[in-house]
């Protein structure tokens, strides 16, 4: 038996399957399951602090989507086209055709 918890010794340690790891009572893997705890708390605290804004997730100027026939497409890029000349076109989720804001040079 561990003299440190209630595992036989010969389930501890990094061997083969069916070990699991070292002991967790031991010294050196408390002091980095301590560590290991306050840092996913501080991360969690982090995620649900009201305090911190989240910026909002970019979005496309416009979408074009599949499915339109060769006429549709070239009329709708032309309409979008004259609205936003300095968008970019790329490819989007599910076959769709986003325009974007252009790179400032």
């Amino acid at each position: 038996m561990c003299s440190d918890c209630a595992l036989p010794a010969y389930q501890h340690g990094y061997v083969t399957p069916p070990y699991v790891g070292p002991c967790p009572a031991w010294p050196g893997q408390r002091a980095i399951h301590a560590e290991l705890m306050k840092m996913l708390e501080s991360f969690a605290t982090r995620r649900n602090d009201p305090a911190q804004p989240t910026a909002p997730k970019p979005k496309p100027l416009a979408v074009v989507p599949s499915g339109l026939s060769i006429n549709e497409v070239v009329a709708r890029l032309q309409e979008l086209q004259a609205e936003f000349p300095d968008a970019e076109v790329r490819r989007g989720r599910a076959n769709r055709w986003e325009l974007w804001q252009g790179k400032a040079d």
